[in-house]
């Protein structure tokens, strides 16, 4: 990455992530990232299937390839020199790769010298031609790394030199595709099969629902090897859609009958040890919450518990869940922040911040007494 990329990408980061960095669960991946720039799907492990793809000879070739892109160390493309140039200085290369009549630019690795772009469900007619253009990755303008070109004589391996960049395109194995595709698309009907027997669980922390990331990314793995419109990979990627679509809509309807019968603010829920109820709508002026938002919560307690028996979050209609946190016990116009001990019977009152200040439901789950929902407005 050159140094103005990176600087450009810690002033981003540091506008957009809040305090605390996002998880890990919450990035985008590589993959997600590169469906939505539109690439064609990455080979994972190409380098391995361009190793062992085997010759061959013909007035055409179809299928889908791999191609290992080099770069001449003659420059540094962080603005450096020197020594840095041969060890520190790679361009952070995207490539414009046209074999036959299928185009396709793929954003290569990071720092990369050498690295390897795949293209599936490609064709190459004799005469026709392999060109490559490569660009160096920056804040504001691409900076030009170089170009090569070849014509198809009816044999592979194919080989385009330039003065800096030179490329070599093989053709994947058929019969290593036709292997590997069933093994892939097992994988992508397991996680269907797991999308679909999902119901709502309201009192898990994830609501029931069940991540559909991993049945996109076999999913990708499939059209790496065949391209998206095998007959095989575009069945299961509209039963993708069906399935993802389908627990939201199972949630948004148990949601919606929460809703209806949630505890309405200044009235009680009552259950044992704890009754709640929630006097008065979230607040965001009270001086001991610092700056946050929050809604005061009474409890009635029938005999002594801990406040840490109960959990607090918010959830939205449609799903969305946000953590509410127990700042501490009111006393006056103070919080008492030491909420770990135990306390006794009667009435005590606690405030919460909500990350999620515009929602209209508090969920209450209890060690001892199941899930309440609390209605905020």
């Amino acid at each position: 990455m050159t140094i103005r990329a990176l600087l450009f990408a810690m002033l981003s980061l540091s506008l957009t992530l809040p305090a605390h960095a996002q998880p890990a669960y919450a990035q985008p991946s590589w993959r997600e990232l590169s469906r939505g720039r539109g690439e064609p799907p990455q080979l994972e492990g190409a380098s391995t299937y361009f190793d062992t793809a085997p010759s061959f000879e013909g007035a055409s070739a179809e299928g889908t390839f791999v191609c290992r892109v080099e770069i001449a160390r003659t420059r540094s493309y962080d603005g450096l020199g020197g020594a840095i140039t041969r060890n520190y200085g790679a361009p952070d290369p995207t490539v414009t790769l046209q074999l036959g009549r299928t185009r396709a630019t793929i954003h290569g690795p990071e720092d990369a010298w050498r690295f390897y772009v795949s293209v599936p469900d490609a064709r190459i007619r004799r005469r026709e031609r392999l060109t490559v253009r490569v660009v160096d990755r920056d804040v504001a303008v691409d900076d030009p790394v170089g170009d090569a070109a070849a014509r198809f004589d009816g044999r592979l391996p194919l080989v385009a030199e330039g003065v800096v960049v030179s490329t070599e395109c093989r053709r994947v194995d058929p019969e290593e595709l036709a292997r590997r595709l069933p093994l892939v698309l097992a994988r992508v009907d397991a996680e269907l099969a797991r999308l679909l027997a999902a119901t709502p669980n309201l009192d898990r922390d994830d609501l029931g629902a069940v991540d559909p990331r991993a049945a996109s990314e076999h999913l990708y793995d499939a059209a790496a090897l065949v391209g998206w419109d095998h007959a095989e990979v575009s069945r299961r990627r509209s039963a993708l859609d069906d399935a993802s679509a389908r627990f939201p809509r199972l949630l948004t309807e148990a949601l919606v009958h929460v809703d209806a019968s949630a505890t309405e603010l200044g009235a009680s829920a009552v259950g044992s040890p704890f009754s709640l109820r929630v006097p008065e709508a979230p607040r965001c002026d009270v001086p001991a919450l610092a700056g946050r938002c929050g809604v005061r919560v009474e409890l009635e307690l029938d005999g002594p518990a801990r406040l840490g028996e109960l959990r607090f979050d918010t959830v939205r209609p449609d799903g969305t869940r946000r953590d509410a946190q127990v700042v501490g016990l009111a006393r006056g116009t103070t919080i008492e922040r030491d909420v770990g001990r135990r306390l006794p019977r009667g009435a005590h009152v606690v405030w919460i911040t909500l990350d999620d200040p515009e929602a209209t439901l508090l969920r209450v789950r209890a060690l001892r007494n199941g899930t309440r929902w609390m209605v905020l407005r």
